[in-house]
């Protein structure tokens, strides 16, 4: 279905390939992993099985690609698109409309298929996708997780052969995961061709026919899944390649009285969009120097809440102190940092360097090249970030909010593009920063991440809260 014959790939703006001298057939029903380090060329090669290099990114491109005997980089995108259907990191990148119905429906439009059929193919994606809530809904107030199943299904209403699907559990929990395993599975059954570029493996342990291990811009070796969930500690941190067996975390109930230093607290907080009451919490407590894991399904209120803290949403009410004192909203705005999903919305400058000096409270040059140092930058400190592949911005970023003086760093789905080994090193420096006077709260459905980094875990169920705390065996 997929023949790709020494291909190299170097985009304009880059300073060294990112692909090179890739050999790879893929059968027509495999399922096939694209696996390595944040940065290894997994997203550009699927740019060259889609058609989007050379469409959209400029570059210097050997080889070839061919997908069922067409040749990618001659072939028409809205030609191609009928055989290659692509799902994104962000799926606000592939949005068309503003109505989740209608997105579902605009590949169908612009192929000119007639009413009927149309609203029988969507009535299919729904059912396939279990989606019924998300439908006829406004997109831009879906959560990230919502956001990505509407990719899916937008791509899955276009039956094509071939599916490239960039890490698509990013922002998902572990419920719509386990659910877009069995979308996956059932692709593969269908006889559909999926090639999948992922960090969180265990939900495709059962799926994925061959992993194709990267590095540098290479293929290094072959893998398959139980080979992969054999691999030593030493051996994941070399290759970056994660666990490929889910781990609840062990939680009991927050039950204990802590001597800790209150810095934050939550009473009656009550938020409604429209008349839908999003939030609804009774009383919460955050100390200094925690870091505080938020988890829970899909669009329970998570985001919401973070936005709240940050002072980017004012129409609550309840009452939100700090040491006891009322901590109004400007005050929060300008002692709170959030670091959102969309981590291009949060670059600024024209490298590296400058984008850590911006929010830097110790503006020494020695104190930055060394924590561009721990956070293994060093390499790339001036480059423009915006050149940088998904898991070396979100490092980046993650960086940038730690240095900050800012006293409440929450950050939303910060893993999503991190390996094993960049996972290990953003948990080891987010630790490092959290005795200074800091509360840290991560947003995450990744439990292999949180089971790492944080001291306790709230879990948000049906906008109620739960606190509990991670108990290590």
């Amino acid at each position: 279905m997929t023949e790709i014959k020494a291909l190299s790939f170097k985009y304009k703006s880059g300073d060294d390939y990112a692909l090179r001298n890739i050999n790879l057939n893929i059968k027509k029903g495999e399922c096939i992993l694209l696996c390595g380090k944040s940065g290894c060329g997994k997203s550009t090669l699927l740019k060259l099985i889609n058609g989007i290099i050379p469409e959209f990114y400029d570059g210097e491109i050997c080889g070839s690609v061919r997908v069922n005997g067409i040749n990618t980089f001659t072939t028409a995108i809205y030609e191609l698109s009928k055989l290659v259907g692509s799902v994104f990191q962000n799926p606000k990148t592939q949005f068309y409309t503003t109505n989740t119905t209608d997105e579902i429906a605009f590949g169908l439009e612009n192929y000119g298929l007639e009413s009927t059929k149309i609203n029988k193919k969507i009535e299919e994606v729904k059912d396939t996708f279990n989606i019924d809530p998300l439908m006829n809904r406004n997109i831009f107030e879906l959560s990230g997780g919502e956001k990505q199943k509407i990719a899916i299904a937008s791509a899955y209403a276009l039956d094509p052969e071939v599916f490239v699907f960039d890490e698509p559990s990013s922002s998902l929990d572990i419920d719509s995961m386990k659910e877009l395993s069995k979308i996956i599975e059932k692709l593969k059954a269908l006889g559909k061709t999926i090639v999948i570029a992922e960090h969180r493996l265990w939900y495709l342990k059962a799926i994925v026919d061959r992993a194709i291990y990267m590095e540098d811009g290479k293929i290094i070796r072959e893998y398959n899944m139980e080979e992969i969930g054999n691999l030593s500690e030493n051996e994941r941190l070399k290759t970056g390649l994660r666990h490929c067996v889910y781990k609840d975390i062990n939680l009991i109930s927050d039950r204990i009285n802590f001597n800790e230093k209150l810095l934050l607290e939550v009473k009656n907080l009550i938020f409604k969009r429209n008349t839908k009451t999003i939030l609804n919490i009774g009383d919460l407590k955050f100390s200094y120097g925690n870091i505080i894991g938020i988890v829970g399904k899909n669009g329970i209120g998570k985001s919401t809440f973070a936005k709240i803290i940050c002072g980017l949403y004012g129409k609550n009410k309840g009452n939100i102190l700090k040491a006891n004192r009322t901590f109004n909203r400007r005050n929060r705005i300008k002692e709170s940092l959030l670091i959102m999903q969309e981590v291009n919305y949060q670059l600024f400058t024209e490298t590296v360097f400058d984008e850590i000096l911006l929010t830097s409270k110790n503006k020494s040059e020695k104190n930055i090249n060394d924590w561009l140092k721990y956070m293994e930058l060093e390499n790339i400190v001036n480059r423009n970030p915006y050149t940088l592949s998904g898991g070396e911005k979100q490092r980046v970023i993650i960086l940038s909010a730690l240095l900050s003086d800012k006293k409440v760093l929450f950050f939303d789905e910060l893993t999503s593009g991190l390996d094993y080994r960049n996972m290990k090193i953003v948990a080891d420096n987010i630790k490092k920063v959290k005795e200074e006077d800091k509360l840290i709260l991560i947003i995450s459905h990744d439990i292999e991440f949180l089971e790492l980094v944080c001291d306790k875990i709230v879990e948000f169920l049906y906008h109620c809260i739960i606190i509990v705390f991670i108990f290590y065996l």
